[in-house]
């Protein structure tokens, strides 16, 4: 025998009538939460300008100030700064004051000289002096431009720079000089230290896999192959920049 279950059906609820009470005591409710709200907003506004405000000579609060600090984009200094970045890569900033460059031109004037273009000049100075470079390139610019990541492609390498003028007959007239620096060697140090000498087999094992060798080779070869390797992954990352080399 199956049981009849009896299902209850809710009656459904009549529907409230407005009043004019309840429509006054729901208008009530919304107006407090809105002033409540308010007053909360313009409290944290009090707060943070309590500490963004700047104090005049007679100790009042002279006002609130919405923006934070900000760098100047000048300094009003004549420098260029080179930075290595990698065995292949140098980054250069640098400021060169209008003053400065009126000074320059005034001298190429003078020289009966026209100018042609401001010019990043990159000197290779690796076992020598500034004054005698073994090689030097050098980089357009344009008047906006204040930075530059310099190739220079040579590992293990003593590197310094000038922004100059260069003109029409191919004379250069220094505007700034920067810092030396040297770019780090690449790959692994050719130093044996019979202490820590590793056997080829033993070599292979440990870095064989790593660099793609299926034959056993020797120590020599792997480590070939994986400077190849690590330098396509650092240029990979790296963009070409123009120059011109003199």
């Amino acid at each position: 025998m199956r049981k009849r279950i009896k299902r209850k059906h809710k009656k459904a609820e009549k529907p409230r009538k407005l009043s004019f009470r309840r429509v006054k005591k729901t208008l009530r409710k919304i107006r407090s939460k809105v002033s409540r709200k308010s007053f909360k907003k313009h409290k944290i506004k009090d707060f943070i300008s309590s500490f963004t405000a700047f104090p005049k000579q007679n100790g009042e609060f002279q006002g609130s100030r919405s923006a934070g600090f900000e760098f100047p984009s000048s300094y009003h200094e004549n420098k260029l700064v080179l930075l290595v970045r990698d065995p292949w890569w140098v980054f250069a900033y640098w400021e060169v004051t209008p003053e400065r460059e009126k000074e320059v031109l005034r001298e190429i004037l003078q020289k009966s000289l026209q100018k042609d273009k401001t010019v990043l000049r990159v000197y290779e100075i690796t076992g020598t002096s500034p004054s005698h470079p073994n090689s030097s390139f050098d980089i357009e610019l344009n008047f906006f431009t204040n930075n530059w990541y310099i190739d220079v492609g040579r590992p293990d390498t003593d590197w310094i720079a000038e922004i100059g003028i260069r003109t029409t007959h191919g004379h250069f007239f220094a505007l700034v000089r920067s810092n030396a620096v040297k770019t780090p060697r690449f790959g692994l140090s050719d130093v044996l230290d019979e202490e820590w000498m590793m056997p080829d087999d033993l070599y292979w094992k440990l870095f064989g896999r790593m660099a793609g060798l299926s034959d056993r080779k020797s120590s020599l070869d792997v480590r070939e192959v994986l400077e190849r390797y690590l330098k396509g992954m650092v240029s990979s990352q790296s963009f070409p920049a123009p120059r011109k080399k003199s």
